[in-house]
């Protein structure tokens, strides 16, 4: 491994960051030492001295990102890896879902090429021999951030654990659930509570909570990268929550779509995004429903349990699609 080269960060790439003093400008992981020239040689003058070179492959890049916060730009090369797709897919789990990936290999395919940037969400690929020449035309402008990244980034996962009944434990799941993520499985993670007065998941995991969620549910163009940072609270390096305590007399005013603007900002900090929505017909709730990617009822294996479980089962949306509306106990319909 060679050694790294670091100093300050230049002030274009500070500009729409998220602020963070944790992360990396640039990351560069190459395996020959040719490449590692280039592209000093290229992007130096632009960002002077804000490059950090290893020496290693793409599996040396996941067991990097495994142990460190990810980097703002992260280049990574895939030459000689018959398995570069995959091992790609790999590092795109532990990586925070923000970063800018570009993408080095020595494969001269337009179907490559289009799996790794349409297919993986990668911002660019060039193959090699690279010369300073292709970095500044197709890598430089991106670092810099002169060039806006495409629309449909690859954001996390949201996932909605609901409990069909009270007290079945789907609280209890939601947490576990996260810290499976979080810790376990080295995710970038957010534990989401959105009940503001009684809400139990944060005690859960022994963290604090914050107005910061009540205030992005009533006025949602607050929401920004930064505001996500400071009001989600840390469990463990990769596992955060976010979660409020109002007093039980206070009832916060939710403005419309302000769900779907949080959810949004929160793709883009986290791989996993585990919401415990709570069992009341309330707009936030099916909100949050409508925008999850995969929805979990708990029940108990009772006769009751079953009742009210089928018809939120049958429902796509997490409202109630009987024709009956009293069917429902959650009053989705």
């Amino acid at each position: 491994m060679s050694g790294d080269i670091a100093a300050p960060v230049p002030a274009t790439l500070e500009e729409g960051s998220s602020g963070r003093s944790d992360r990396l400008p640039l990351l560069a992981i190459v395996t020959d030492a040719e490449t590692e020239s280039v592209l000093r040689e290229a992007l130096v003058e632009a960002v002077p001295a804000g490059i950090v070179v290893r020496r290693g492959d793409i599996r040396l890049a996941i067991a990097t990102m495994q142990k460190m916060p990810t980097p703002r730009t992260l280049i990574v090369d895939v030459s000689g890896d018959e398995r570069a797709l995959v091992l790609l897919g790999d590092l795109s789990q532990v990586v925070e879902p923000d970063v800018r990936v570009l993408v080095v290999g020595d494969q001269a395919n337009v179907n490559f090429y289009r799996q790794v940037t349409r297919g993986l969400g990668a911002l660019e690929y060039l193959y090699k021999p690279l010369t300073c020449d292709m970095v500044a035309r197709h890598f430089l402008p991106l670092i810099t951030r002169q060039a806006h990244a495409p629309e449909g980034m690859h954001g996390g996962r949201v996932l909605t654990i609901t409990g069909a009944r009270g007290g079945v434990g789907a609280t209890t799941i939601a947490a576990h659930l996260a810290w499976n993520f979080g810790v376990s499985a080295r995710r970038h993670t957010l534990l989401l509570d959105p009940d503001l007065h009684m809400g139990s998941a944060a005690l859960l995991l022994d963290a604090k909570t914050s107005p910061g969620l009540r205030t992005a549910l009533e006025a949602p163009q607050r929401i920004d990268e930064l505001f996500v940072e400071r009001a989600a609270q840390p469990v463990s390096g990769r596992l955060h929550v976010l979660a409020g305590e109002e007093r039980l007399t206070e009832q916060p005013v939710y403005a419309p779509g302000a769900a779907r603007q949080l959810v949004e900002a929160l793709r883009r900090a986290y791989n996993f995004i585990v919401v415990d929505v709570p069992f009341a017909p309330m707009e936030l709730n099916r909100d949050l429903l409508d925008l999850a990617h995969q929805r979990v009822l708990v029940t108990h294996p009772t006769l009751p349990g079953v009742r009210d479980t089928l018809p939120c089962w049958r429902c796509p949306t997490g409202r109630c699609s009987r024709a009956a509306p009293s069917w429902c106990s959650i009053g989705w319909a």
